[in-house]
């Protein structure tokens, strides 16, 4: 595969008189923490303390920082109830921010709560855009359990069920909307289970909890009047907002949880994200240039890979908006010192351009009019990057592996220049795509992967980058990591899931001596990779010591299920040893049956086996045969039946393991029924007693 390589200036003065050392926070810390962003999102934190929507806080903040947009979140003050307080106290920090009457009550956090808040929608709603607050929640597990109970699809797995959303529904007419359905909550909800993240909408109905002895109702559609998803909406202003609660478990709980969640949420809120691309100060504008005076030669500000895979679905979609409404979003262009007949060079909108080209004859693609954006020649190359980064992740038209692959590359410039330390480079980075250190360096190392599978994997979505890392950094087979990201594909995982099946996968490697590619072919395989992995093993060794059978084959269910718990397998492996013995026992009947059939010119079947696990010692006969004949047949089996030696053998037990597994049995004594087969034969079946 052709290595792509970004082609970048190494000599640029202007980056070289004023590195970035340090990226400057865009937080403002104290009891409540808030940030400015550059989009249309606005989140809204509440009930960050730990003792109260734990680990909210954190969500919030990693989703801020990944979504570089305005942020509000409480730390400081818990609620009342769970402060052990009865009414709020500025002095105890029991104040409930939730409920926008308290938070206004006290100057304190009216100033640096609700005033903040309605700082920042301000500041949206006044450059043009549309704004959406997102209310990050936490509800307990339990909780949401009984919500899913309210909600068809989730009755029979509320374990699924990750969040739900409100934005002021209510049954009766009583709804106070704070957002579209239609345009805005469905889609989302939609996206985020297209990238595995279960959410709903919350139900019109209650649940019915207990608090301090009582029973207490509880909605979560944010529909009440006195809470902030309610006070924020303003009759005639272009705001949208929503109040998202997170279960703990598997979303919130522990780091990597909450930089996956956030991860989801990024992924899916980026299509209603609106980007403040360019600040004032940079003496932009607006204007129609010609195709033909953009320097399109200079790749330098290039993130976009063709070299690997690419989404060609959506690459044709953007191609046939262009031909019916040709490029709505400008480009974005820097003024040349030295033109050489061409005064401008491309920033960001290469994959537009590429589109455009597509569309029109190649003929009229110089002379094409396209609407640019046009940076004065004073923004610096670092400003530049800053720009089209921004600008293409609001797109999402940068892949994970793309912005890895452009941070890599810009390092190495740096690493030329020698004018910045390693750390110094990796906070230029961070400065550059606005994210923390910590994910500069798992992109830098994600960029490392030489395997294209992987790199094909993460470009097109199929895995996370710290699976990548997972799967990058073990030595393994070709076909054993395409065996694996296929299995990938179709079976997602979430970062913990993927961890545990990932260290069930190589244990049972190891103990089975089979590749990856060998164990993942397996039935089942999927469901018993998931187990925890001590269950895991104890079902393996289970069965090897039951049946002695060898771990490859154990693998392969040729011992018993691996899905199953050891009873059960027990129980089905004394069920198969039942019918063999009975079996063996009754042969003689059957040969007696099929020769009375044989002499008296029947052509018919016959089949005898136990009822396993039966209330009595009952067994199930099957007689086959023409539909003139089925009579006649049954009084041969009668015959042979009655006759010496022909008598069922069933052997008398008393109540065995596996009945103690499975007492669902039907307790029937005689019963039959008559079907017409295909071929005209009728079947006689019945349960009888020995």
């Amino acid at each position: 595969m052709k290595k792509s390589v970004l082609r970048t200036n190494k000599h640029d003065p202007a980056s070289e008189a004023a590195p970035t050392i340090e990226p400057e926070s865009p937080w403002t810390e104290g009891d409540i923490s808030i940030r400015r962003g550059i989009c249309n999102v606005l989140l809204i934190a509440p009930h960050g303390h730990p003792e109260d929507d734990a680990n909210s806080a954190k969500l919030a903040r990693e989703l801020a920082d990944q979504m570089e947009c305005y942020a509000v979140i409480n730390e400081k003050f818990q609620k009342p109830s769970t402060a052990g307080y009865k009414k709020s106290s500025l002095k105890g920090h029991a104040i409930d921010l939730n409920n926008w009457r308290e938070a206004k009550r006290y100057k304190k956090t009216k100033a640096e709560f609700i005033d903040a808040i309605e700082e920042f929608k301000k500041a949206i709603l006044n450059s043009g855009n549309p704004a959406l607050l997102v209310h990050v929640h936490g509800i307990k597990d339990e909780n949401l359990i009984l919500v899913s109970d309210k909600i068809d699809e989730f009755k029979m797995s509320p374990e699924s069920l990750q969040a739900v959303i409100g934005y002021g529904q209510r049954k009766d007419d009583n709804s106070r909307f704070t957002a579209s359905e239609y345009d805005f909550v469905a889609p989302l909800i939609k996206s985020l289970r297209k990238h595995n993240f279960n959410a709903a909408i919350a139900p019109v109905e209650p649940i019915i909890v207990k608090m301090n002895g009582k029973d207490i109702k509880k909605w979560y559609c944010g529909n009440h009047k006195g809470r902030l998803n309610q006070y924020f909406c303003k009759p005639k202003q272009k705001v949208q907002s929503v109040q998202i609660e997170f279960r703990k478990k598997d979303v919130r709980e522990f780091e990597t949880e909450i930089t996956e969640t956030a991860d989801v949420l990024v992924a899916s809120l980026r299509p209603f994200v609106q980007a403040f691309l360019v600040s004032a100060d940079q003496k932009d504008s607006i204007q129609q240039i010609q195709v033909d005076k953009i320097d399109l030669e200079n790749g330098q500000f290039m993130s976009r890979l063709d070299d690997i895979a690419s989404d060609t679905a959506k690459f044709k979609c953007l191609v046939d908006s262009i031909k019916r409404h040709g490029i709505l979003n400008p480009v974005i262009v820097r003024r040349r010192r030295d033109t050489d007949g061409k005064p401008y060079q491309l920033i960001s909108g290469f994959r537009r351009l590429t589109a455009l080209r597509a569309s029109i004859h190649e003929n009229d693609f110089d002379g094409a009019t396209v609407p640019a954006r046009v940076l004065d020649d004073s923004v610096s190359d670092d400003k530049a990057y800053q720009i089209s980064f921004t600008e293409n992740l609001a797109r999402q038209d940068l892949s994970l592996w793309e912005i890895a692959r452009a941070c890599a590359e810009i390092k190495e410039q740096k690493k030329n220049e020698g004018s910045l330390s390693s750390g110094e480079i990796e906070a230029h980075l961070a400065n550059l795509i606005q994210k923390d250190a910590r994910t500069v360096r798992r992109y830098l190392k994600l960029a490392s992967i030489e395997n294209d599978d992987i790199r094909e994997a993460v470009h097109a979505g199929s895995i996370n980058y710290l699976d990548a890392l997972e799967i990058g950094k073990n030595d393994l087979e070709e076909n054993d990591i395409s065996a694996l990201l296929g299995h990938l594909k179709n079976h997602p995982k979430a970062t913990r899931a993927f961890k545990r099946f990932h260290d069930n996968l190589e244990y049972c490697c190891d103990r089975s001596g089979s590749s990856m590619a060998t164990v993942l072919g397996c039935k089942n395989v999927d469901s018993f990779l998931s187990l925890e992995k001590q269950e895991l093993e104890n079902r393996i060794e289970h069965l090897h010591n039951k049946t002695g059978k060898a771990y490859s084959e154990i693998l392969q269910g040729k011992a018993g299920s691996l899905t199953k718990e050891s009873s059960m397998v027990d129980a089905g492996l004394e069920n198969k040893l039942a019918a063999s013995e009975f079996q063996n026992q009754n042969q003689n009947l059957v040969d007696r049956v099929t020769e009375a059939f044989s002499k008296s010119k029947i052509n018919g079947k016959f089949k005898i086996r136990p009822v396993l696990n039966s209330a009595g010692n009952q067994v199930s006969v099957t007689i086959t045969a023409a539909e003139t004949e089925i009579w006649q047949a049954v009084d041969a089996v009668s015959r042979a039946n009655n006759s010496s030696g022909g008598k069922v053998k069933l052997k008398k037990k008393s109540k065995t393991h596996a009945q103690k597994a499975d007492s669902a049995t039907s307790n029937t004594t005689k019963n039959s029924e008559q079907n017409v087969t295909d071929n005209s034969e009728r079947m006689y079946e019945g349960i009888f007693p020995e």
